[in-house]
């Protein structure tokens, strides 16, 4: 599988409209480097990526869109809930010159808004989906 594309401005077609933190929530998944990938690893990765805490909403708003957008998987074993990114979100990070370059790259590719309308973008951000089923837990426990 290639890296898909895009011209610079010109969202890839996912099915479902990505903001920024959907793409942190990706890289840190990728960057956990742990399969599957597990809260703590997520929130460990987040702070390599992106010099801080996901936020809450990030996590549980953000990986259903990603999930709708075919990157990512997720269920709930034993373990507690787990996260593993799909052959087509490799494909869009891998090759990009690191994760934390790619995410910014990426974040383009899939017609992300520029950083002064970010705040807005939270807000009108596609909540359709509901929150992540199970991870109230951690929520609860942070």
């Amino acid at each position: 599988m290639t890296a898909p594309e895009g011209p610079r401005g010109t969202a890839l077609t996912l099915g479902v409209q990505l903001i920024r933190s959907d793409v942190w929530v990706l890289a840190s998944i990728i960057a956990a480097m742990s399969r599957p990938c597990r809260m703590p690893d997520l929130l460990s990765a987040s702070d390599y990526v992106m010099r801080d805490d996901l936020p809450f909403d990030a996590v549980s708003y953000g990986v259903p869109r990603l999930v709708a957008a075919g990157l990512v998987t997720t269920g709930i074993d034993e373990a507690g809930l787990w996260f593993l990114p799909t052959d087509d979100a490799w494909a869009l990070i891998v090759g990009r010159g690191g994760v934390i370059k790619a995410m910014f790259e990426v974040m383009d590719v899939v017609g992300c808004r520029p950083y002064e309308e970010e705040v807005e973008e939270e807000w009108e951000a596609d909540r359709s989906r509901g929150r992540l089923v199970g991870l109230e837990d951690w929520h609860a426990s942070t």
